[in-house]
């Protein structure tokens, strides 16, 4: 009787004190769990980078005709203004993960980079000049930081993981949606409706999206278990291998490392699930924080194991899976590189995933040095790692030429062919949609292997590349432009998983590390490939502009995958090119 006091007086006093505020803000009003829905969330995100990808694309097939024909500048200064974009972008990002994470705040910064953007696209509406332009497209691109780093990490703070895949998959699918959507919208604006409508139309969007922004609460960061789901995706995968690659418990790490680069050659398929893989690259990319509370979860898992139900079969290798987890300390669900040893990978990942975590408990002698161990990574020493390498040589070479094509394609088809912006924005949309086929690629690479992915990517992006020096009519464009865009996106899909994987078997830890190398490199390339791509075009025009972009691939090729290059070519002598390693 004593204890029920107290509570039935909570109960009494409590809709007293929810009469007393506004009802906007009561908790039970439907205003107050709409702003904080995790769904109103993800709308909001997807939107963001909607509005981003349509601002970018809205430029495309119209400013090389404005910078030539109003302005009257060359193809150089029409490389150079594109490539402001990927320079506003790279000197925003960090700004706007630093100021986040200070302030414990998401909605702020997002409010600013939406403002920022409309701000930026009036710009170009007002630029009566060439340096005006060039800080309107800084701006545009500094304001694109906010969307990426701050807008992922609003996701991966509301939903749980075993969710968080199909939300990042819905979201990115509004990303790509936009990037196709932008050519077109700003060509049929410019082309009916006069010079300023395509930027007063991109600025009427981004406000749009900015009050979007203000009707969403600040979300609040939860902490979720380990996901069920996963660890039931990652025992469908296969990990029936998992305890044939743990039988040596004995190994120090440095055995098993030294082993992992003797089999560099050696294809194994992935074993693990690329909808895990997102999770874990939002965590560590949009909130530093966030992922070091994935790691803390990630190594309590191995020294607390909880078994589900999907991976009753392989308890029996428990104690194997657990020894070869204590060399990965940090849960992923990140494929393998071919030729790594991608079961112990995945046993590390079963066991972590497979248990709840408990925050109360005070860290462990292998978390402390765990942890002391990735603050002694220098991003250095991940760069000079030779697959890390790799895998940006590959990201530079696809993203430069990619962003490359961007301001000569719409110059050549005016110049050459008489194209107006209209029918250069609807070409363009050949080369936009395989970007939509990402999720496929990710489960092939799953399945096949990150690297062979990647060089069968390089070698249609290759063919796509001179492909395009022989069109001499606007629909002769559109297949070699899909293979284009096809290609590009076979090299790009698997590299972030397959980097998180070299940091996984080397146990670094030191995810966010690692792609912000990954997000430099690709801001530098989407810089360097227009002005590159100005300069040849000026001198040499579209066709040779191309095949030099073709043979940079040619040559790249064989230093980035060499060793999968070699292993296909003896399955091939063997005869058995299809046949599994």
């Amino acid at each position: 009787m004593i204890a029920s006091v107290p509570q039935s007086g909570s109960d009494e006093r409590q809709p007293l004190l929810g009469r007393s505020q506004d009802p906007s803000t009561e908790q039970g009003s439907w205003f107050y769990r709409a702003r904080r829905a995790p769904v109103a969330v993800a709308c909001v995100v997807a939107m963001a980078l909607f509005t981003d990808m349509v601002v970018y694309g809205v430029v495309v097939p119209i400013l090389p005709i404005i910078v030539k024909e109003r302005l009257g500048g060359s193809s150089s200064d029409v490389g150079l203004l594109f490539a402001c974009y990927a320079i506003g972008l790279l000197a925003s990002t960090p700004f706007f993960a630093i100021m986040s994470d200070k302030y414990q705040n998401r909605r702020i910064p997002m409010m600013v980079g939406m403002l920022g953007l409309a701000v930026a696209t009036v710009g170009f509406s007002l630029a009566s000049n060439y340096w005006v332009l060039i800080l309107a497209r800084i701006g545009q691109g500094s304001a694109g930081g906010a969307s990426w780093t701050i807008g992922l990490g609003m996701l991966a703070d509301v939903y749980p993981p075993n969710n968080l895949g199909v939300v990042m998959g819905a979201t990115m699918m509004a990303n790509s949606i936009g990037f196709m959507l932008g050519p077109v919208v700003g060509a049929y604006f410019y082309e009916y409706h006069g010079y300023n409508a395509p930027f007063i139309f991109c600025a009427g969007l981004a406000t749009l999206d900015f009050l979007c922004i203000v009707f969403l609460a600040e979300p609040e960061k939860k902490k979720h278990p380990a996901s069920a789901s996963a660890t039931s995706a990652t025992a469908d995968l296969g990990l029936e291998e998992a305890g044939e690659s743990s039988t040596g418990t004995s190994k120090s790490r440095q055995q098993v490392m030294d082993e992992d680069v003797d089999n560099l050659s050696i294809e194994e398929a992935p074993t693990t699930s690329t909808i895990v893989a997102v999770e874990r690259t939002v965590a560590a990319i949009s909130d530093p924080k966030h992922a070091q509370e994935i790691l803390d979860d990630g190594l309590h898992h191995h020294h607390h194991p909880h078994p589900h139900p999907s991976t009753h079969k392989h308890q029996q290798d428990d104690d194997a899976n657990n020894t070869s987890a204590n060399r990965v300390s940090h849960e992923t669900g990140y494929g393998s590189i071919p030729g790594g040893s991608s079961s112990s990978s995945s046993a590390s990942s079963l066991s972590s995933e497979s248990a709840p975590s408990s925050v109360d408990s005070d860290p462990t002698p292998e978390e402390k040095e765990s942890e002391e161990a990735c603050r002694d990574v220098s991003m250095l020493e991940i760069a000079s790692n030779w697959t890390i390498i790799c895998c940006l040589l590959a990201t530079f070479v696809a993203a430069s030429v990619f962003s490359g094509l961007e301001p000569i394609l719409p110059l050549y088809l005016k110049d050459s062919l008489e194209a107006g912006p209209l029918e250069t924005g609807l070409i363009l949309i050949a080369a936009i949609c395989p970007t939509l086929l990402s999720s496929a690629i990710g489960y092939a690479a799953d399945r096949v292997g990150h690297f062979y992915v990647s060089l069968a990517g390089m070698v249609i992006f290759a063919i796509g590349t001179f492909a395009l020096c022989l069109p001499r009519s606007l629909l002769l464009f559109i297949l070699p432009l899909a293979l284009f865009g096809f290609g590009s996106s076979m090299i790009l899909t698997p590299l972030l998983p397959a980097m998180a994987d070299v940091v996984n078997k080397n146990g670094w830890n030191c995810y966010a590390k690692t792609y912000a190398l990954y997000n430099m490199t690709y801001s530098l390339s989407m810089a360097a490939g227009p002005i590159l791509a100005g300069f040849i075009y000026d001198d040499f025009g579209f066709p040779w502009t191309m095949a030099m972009f073709g043979f940079m691939i040619v040559l790249a090729t064989p230093v980035i995958f060499g060793p999968q290059i070699t292993h296909v070519m003896a399955k091939w002598r063997r005869g058995s090119v299809f046949a599994r390693s």
